[in-house]
């Protein structure tokens, strides 16, 4: 009687779970070298330090000119928000303005979470809005006016 031959199927299962295993390692070196890029990713961003960037908001709206200024405080409840008010001379840009205090707050390590700009209906005054957070909430908005006319 003649032998049997052995299947090729078991030789296929035997590659394909060799070949999987080498997969895994693979994967599982990979996870392992990029653990703190991974862990960087995953982790919420670092809050920046309040009093910091509250300095660099009130030198940067310090260095523009401004005709008025008023600031006011709103309790949220849990956290205070500072809503500063700025009216420039005609002759400025909003644009410079803005960027000023976008820059001083990304330095800080803050960042700006909205910025709106506006118009009023007879188009008398331009206003930007700038929200700024410190990584994790509000903790100030600024608005930019303008008299257009």
């Amino acid at each position: 009687m003649a032998r049997r031959k052995k299947s090729a199927g078991k030789h296929r299962k035997t590659t394909g779970c060799l070949f999987a295993l080498v997969i895994i390692i693979c994967m599982a070196g990979t996870g392992y070298l990029l653990r703190g890029r991974i862990a960087e990713f995953l982790s919420p961003p670092q809050r920046a330090d309040l009093d910091i960037l509250n300095a660099a908001v009130d030198s940067a709206c310090a260095s523009l000119e401004t005709r008025k200024s008023s600031s006011t405080t709103v309790d949220l409840g849990d956290h205070q928000v500072d809503l500063v008010r700025l009216e420039l001379p005609g002759t400025s840009s909003l644009l410079r303005a803005n960027l000023i205090i976008t820059r001083a707050v990304e330095t800080a390590g803050g960042s700006i979470s909205y910025g709106i700009e506006s118009v009023d209906e007879k188009r008398r005054w331009q206003t930007v809005t700038l929200g700024i957070t410190d990584g994790d909430s509000l903790v100030r908005e600024v608005r930019l006016e303008k008299r257009l006319r």
